[in-house]
């Protein structure tokens, strides 16, 4: 396959690949995906055709494809096209339920690379993320606190109802950690 690939047009490419993944059982996909797609961005394909196949991993129905592709769509977008670009791919990707952790975590990153990071976004995003995996990540809510004790446009004084949340919505084994975690950050503060 690869021997077949490497000299191919970005529409050969493409033919090949789309075959060998009729070939194959959609939860074994993943690998060929990942081919495809760094084939794709370093064999000369026009970004409209790197995104196409991008698209093309997110529509296929395998949460394992999304999940692998995400985080690299959303670097890709921020060097082709900018913040702007990243934000319009990750508010697509997002709307596509279920969210995994790891894009919410790439999503963050990526606002927080921003020249000037908004709290207002950071914000929307963190709350998002404790929506849908607050119950098991304490580690989220932490970043959460620390990102409004850190940002311009942070809020202090939410800080004490993020804690309130925290615990309250954390599974019960979690929440002994999770005072500790934070016992010890506002003691470094």
């Amino acid at each position: 396959f690869r021997c077949h690939t490497r000299e191919a047009s970005h529409a050969s490419l493409s033919e090949l690949c789309r075959q060998a993944l009729d070939g194959v059982p959609k939860e074994s996909s993943l690998p060929l995906w990942q081919y495809w797609v760094e084939q794709s961005i370093g064999g000369g394909a026009t970004a409209r055709e790197v995104e196409g196949v991008f698209q093309a991993g997110m529509e296929c129905g395998v949460r394992a494809v999304r999940e692998a592709l995400s985080s690299q769509y959303l670097d890709w977008a921020l060097i082709v096209g900018g913040m702007r670009k990243a934000r319009k791919i990750y508010h697509r990707l997002l709307a596509v339920q279920p969210v995994a952790h790891s894009l919410y975590r790439k999503c963050i990153a990526v606002e927080k690379s921003a020249e000037q990071p908004s709290m207002t976004r950071l914000r929307d995003l963190y709350e998002r993320a404790v929506r849908d995996h607050g119950s098991h990540c304490s580690g989220l809510w932490l970043d959460f606190i620390r990102s409004e004790l850190s940002y311009p446009g942070g809020r202090v004084e939410a800080v004490g109802r993020l804690h309130w949340r925290a615990v309250k919505e954390l599974q019960p084994e979690l929440t002994a950690d999770f005072i500790s975690e934070y016992s010890l950050m506002q003691a470094t503060q």
